[in-house]
């Protein structure tokens, strides 16, 4: 998916200001914040590309800051990235959003918005600024209802950082070749006014930068930060024995283990990059005086393989492919670890309950806020997260060389069930078998757990909409083009 800055402070329209004051975060300031400052909140929203959890630990700055609230068991449910972005920001399953691959969606009509914070979410007299990833040519003027403002790119190749075009306005800017051309930190830039800006309306923004996806293009600043790094490797890495796997896996051709350990060091250093910018934008609100009541949440749409179990992508029913950062910093609210399983089906409900907002919506997921404002709050230990993959490649064609069989799974804090279309079955013990090494499934010692499973997965997709059909139409009526965003 392609990178975009969204952003709103209520009805009126929104002036965003330059501002070059950058004043140093300072990690006490978040313990301050007094109870009532969060009847309104500021909220931003960093969704980063295909980033993995590890790659966290190579971004300096956000690892090092003492006040996050850590989600550690936070895994997608359709592990692509458009319907990833329909998810968090609709709050519902893919097969309710209608966007289950990069290339199917609903029609998206002026007024209307198929995957927009500001349509699924009615959120009171706050400004919604949305720098998105990528707009097509043909809808790039189509401002989703309760918008403030949308930027974004309006060209095919949306990962090259470079020679790009911004939707920004009436008329596209075009960027170039040059270092200040960056697409990521142009689009820090753009944060950054926002949330400097005078108005004193809370906001909301959903920055999606895109350096952490491939060709991993770091910022002049950070390139080659890695380059002499060492990749740590997992007993899932170029798993040998897949004789357990489905017939997919089996039958992936050998991966070079130098090739995915220089893509990982790739991807750390566009992570640093992102890191850059999270800086930026923490600083902009420092100077604004609005970092005490700002929420900042941190997250990646989806994980990436880069040779577990042999595959190199996402999209797979595996961690390497459903594991995803989730990061979020609360004012007043102490640094700690949630257990809980999290899906990226709960991110639309948890924003909505700390913006005081009423989802317009029905929603599939669960809202985290009571664990994010109690410490004490009860946790679910036994929840588990449904997976759900369509079939085919990112854009659902079948037949391609990175083509996956359909899969629908539940995850759960001790195992996960998974049914492929082929009439494969996988069952993982992920306490004892945390890189999926063993295929449990038909294993006689596991039956009943199996059954159990297997029913409650079926009660799941009922209530989910299997099988109800996909609109692929685009407003005018003609197929939606394939798109450049695996």
């Amino acid at each position: 998916m392609a990178a975009s800055v969204t952003a709103s402070a209520g009805p009126a329209a929104v002036t965003l200001r330059k501002t070059s004051q950058q004043l140093a975060h300072s990690d006490a300031a978040w313990g301050t914040a007094a109870a009532d400052q969060l009847q309104q909140p500021n909220i931003v929203v960093v969704l980063t590309d295909d980033q993995t959890p590890e790659s966290v630990a190579k971004m300096p700055y956000v690892s090092s800051r003492t006040n996050w609230i850590d989600v550690p068991a936070t895994h997608c449910e359709n592990c692509e990235c458009c319907p990833v972005r329909a998810q968090v920001l609709q709050g519902r399953y893919d097969t309710h959003t209608q966007v289950q691959n990069n290339n199917q969606g609903p029609p998206v009509r002026r007024g209307r918005d198929a995957a927009g914070v500001a349509a699924a979410r009615r959120l009171p007299d706050r400004p919604v600024r949305q720098v998105p990833q990528h707009l097509p040519v043909r809808q790039a003027a189509l401002r989703p209802a309760g918008l403030g403002h949308l930027a974004g790119r309006v060209r095919r190749s949306v990962y090259n950082q470079y020679n790009w075009q911004l939707a920004d306005g009436p008329t596209p800017v075009a960027y170039g070749s040059q270092p200040a051309d960056y697409e990521v930190d142009v689009l820090t830039d753009k944060v950054s006014d926002f949330v400097s800006s005078h108005d004193p309306r809370p906001f909301f923004a959903l920055f999606t930068p895109t350096s952490t996806h491939a060709p991993w293009v770091p910022s002049p600043a950070r390139k080659g930060t890695y380059s002499l790094a060492t990749v740590p490797h997992t007993a899932d890495f170029l798993e040998p024995d897949r004789s357990d796997k489905p017939a997919w896996v089996r039958a992936l051709p050998p991966l070079d283990a130098a090739s995915m350990n220089q893509k990982r060091i790739a991807s750390w250093d566009g992570a640093i990059s992102v890191d850059d910018a999270v800086r930026q934008v923490d600083e902009a609100l420092s100077a604004a005086g609005r970092l005490d009541n700002t929420i900042v949440v941190f997250l990646s749409d989806n994980g990436y393989a880069f040779g577990s179990h042999g595959w190199e992508a996402k999209r797979c029913e595996y961690n390497a492919c459903s594991a995803i950062p989730l990061k979020v910093r609360m004012p007043g609210q102490p640094a700690r670890s949630i257990s809980q399983a999290v899906s990226t089906v709960d991110i639309a409900s948890t924003l909505s309950d700390l913006a005081r907002a009423t989802p317009a919506l029905a929603q599939d997921g669960r809202s985290l806020a009571p664990l994010l404002l109690d410490p004490a709050a009860p946790q679910d230990a036994a929840r588990r997260l449904l997976l759900h993959w369509p079939g085919g490649d990112s854009a659902g064609r079948a037949g391609r060389p990175d083509s996956l069989p359909g899969l629908w799974g539940l995850r759960g804090p001790r195992y996960k069930y998974i049914e492929l279309d082929t009439g494969e079955r996988e069952l993982y013990d992920e306490v004892r078998d945390r890189y999926e090494l063993r295929n449990r499934a038909g294993d006689p010692a596991l039956a009943g757990v199996q059954k159990g499973l297997t029913a409650e997965l079926a009660r799941a997709k009922v209530k989910a909409g299997a099988g109800a059909g996909l609109r692929t139409d685009l407003p005018n009526g003609q197929p939606m083009p394939a798109l450049d965003l695996d």
